[in-house]
């Protein structure tokens, strides 16, 4: 089955650029040529149903949302037993 589609063609610096204007799907190459193939091939990956390789983990999530958000952050180092004195000045 065959469909026509509205695409445009621009020349960027060193590259053309093919957009479809009816689908919001665009490629480049470095020729026209190899930008509509692109575009072709794009195109067809976006009209493909998405097909799960594995199945997702579900969970619920619960989040409490208030009217103002804050966030309070408490950080705590403890450092590892390694026989050193911990603080600013040297014994």
């Amino acid at each position: 089955m065959k469909r026509t589609f509205t695409t445009s063609i621009t020349q960027e610096v060193d590259r053309y650029v093919a957009q479809c204007l009816d689908i919001d799907v665009a490629c480049q190459g470095e020729t026209e040529e190899e930008a509509l193939d692109n575009l072709g091939e794009a195109w067809a990956l976006h009209v493909t149903p998405p097909v799960a390789t594995a199945l997702p983990d579900l969970r619920p999530v619960e989040i409490e949302i208030s009217a103002v958000a804050s966030l309070t952050v408490k950080l705590s180092f403890e450092p590892e037993n390694s026989g050193h004195a911990v603080g600013r000045g040297r014994s």
